[in-house]
């Protein structure tokens, strides 16, 4: 039977979020009689965070406080972190910029027992993808009838750990601390900085062939606060499970929701679904966003445009790999010959997230509102109702006489805005443009 694993919280100077996480834990439900809490401190300038750990009163077990004397930053904070667990058997690590479920304790606990002595899982995931990190696209693992799917993928947004897991992939690291360029991984893991554990993570789970368990309903959701890794806002960002459940595991053997470091499903199980892949040796790249290379793999069954297609799929379905399991009739998705091949990416017809953020290619509009006679009240009213719409980009413009457009201007500078532009327009009427994004 596994202890009860000890919570750790990776904190450095973000004492906001920090405070938000430790009422999320203290919120949650804890049927064991003890439980500990260690929340570890990057050294830094900022002196609130150590204050706050410190007057945080945690009412389930003890509370231990580990302050580094020297910056160790975010990789080698997270690896001393994981290093707890050869003392504490079983760990569940928390970032500061994330909420936990009520039931998060829950499911670690069962998950761990369950998955113990499986040799071939690394480690297991609080959190549920909903967005692919290899190409920003939707993300949604196919149900095989079970609560879990399984990634070669590692989980930084709420993890945990066995004694054991930690210790195989410790063991690997002292032999592979730095990453080949010849390292068999996604390009996307390649640009990420020095300061990324997680890319050495899944360079460990594809060559050792480990896999992470991940729930289909999030125990952790992520803010995407500003921090060493963070370069999208709201992207990550998921709903919770905010009730009790009796959770269904399944052996990662016998699971039909298997993918790879590319979010992408295994060929093996495609050939589960579809009989008339049993016959092809090939991969999956149906976001294509793989390099199509010559490995052990004779064909590819992919998004990308090429040459001489042997078998065609459509892509209406959601997710992705639907439309093979249902032998979907169209020209989206197509089996090539790898070889004497040239191969073009084609944008699919789902949404891009990181593209939606770089061109504001989500749903937008544009507000009018006149001014005629300037009342401070009605305009701070409107502009505050405009702004609570759930809408991600908004362009308010108010149209006004040049009397009025100084005591206009005074109120809008008090909004936190990412772009103000003054236009004129007809004679004396004058524009005041203010591009409101609420996702800042």
């Amino acid at each position: 039977m596994i202890t009860n694993p000890t919570i750790v919280v990776v904190a450095y100077n973000r004492p906001k979020p920090l405070g938000r996480l430790l009422q999320s834990l203290l919120n949650a439900h804890y049927s064991e009689s003890e439980v500990r809490l260690v929340i570890s401190i990057d050294k830094s300038e900022n002196k609130e965070v150590l204050k706050l750990s410190q007057q945080f009163e945690w009412k389930f077990g003890e509370k231990k406080i580990i302050q580094h004397t020297e910056h160790l930053g975010l990789k080698e904070h997270i690896l001393r972190c994981g290093d707890l667990s050869l003392e504490y058997e079983s760990i569940i690590v928390l970032e500061d910029d994330l909420l936990v479920s009520p039931y998060f304790y829950q499911y670690a606990k069962q998950a761990i027992e369950f998955y113990k002595d499986e040799n071939a899982l690394a480690g297991i995931s609080l959190y549920n993808y909903q967005v692919a990190e290899s190409c920003f696209y939707p993300f949604q693992a196919i149900d095989d009838g079970s609560d879990v799917y399984f990634m070669q993928v590692a989980s930084s947004w709420g993890q945990a750990w066995t004694k054991t897991q930690w210790q195989k992939f410790r063991n690997w690291f002292s032999l592979n601390a730095e990453l080949p360029s010849s390292a068999a991984i996604p390009n996307y893991l390649k640009q990420w900085g020095k300061h990324s554990w997680k890319k050495h993570f899944i360079h460990y789970l594809i060559d050792t062939d480990k896999y992470f368990v991940f729930p289909r309903l999030s125990l952790t959701t992520n803010f995407e606060e500003e921090g060493t890794n963070s370069s999208t806002r709201n992207v990550f960002h998921v709903p919770l499970q905010i009730s009790t459940s009796n959770y269904k595991f399944c052996e990662l053997m016998l699971s039909k929701s298997v993918y790879d470091a590319w979010f992408e499903i295994k060929p093996q199980l495609l050939k589960q679904f579809n009989v008339t892949l049993i016959n092809y040796n090939f991969e999956v790249d149906l976001y294509g966003s793989k390099e199509i290379n010559t490995n052990d793999y004779e064909y590819i069954l992919s998004s990308k445009e090429a040459q001489n297609p042997l078998l065609l799929f459509g892509a209406d379905l959601f997710p992705m790999e639907s439309n093979i399991t249902f032998n979907l009739s169209g020209y989206a998705i197509k089996l090539y010959k790898k070889t004497k091949n040239t191969f073009i990416k084609k944008k699919l017809h789902l949404r891009n997230y990181l593209g939606a953020l770089d061109k504001q290619e989500d749903l937008s509009f544009s507000i009018i509102i006149p001014v005629l006679q300037f009342d401070e009240q009605a305009i701070v009213k409107s502009i505050n109702s405009i702004a609570l719409q759930a809408y991600s980009f908004i362009e308010i413009i108010l149209v006004t006489s040049p009397d009025n457009f100084p005591k206009i201007e005074k109120i809008i500078t008090n909004y936190q805005i990412k772009k103000i532009s003054l236009w004129k327009k007809i004679q004396t009427h004058l524009i005041y443009l203010l591009e409101k994004d609420l996702r800042l």
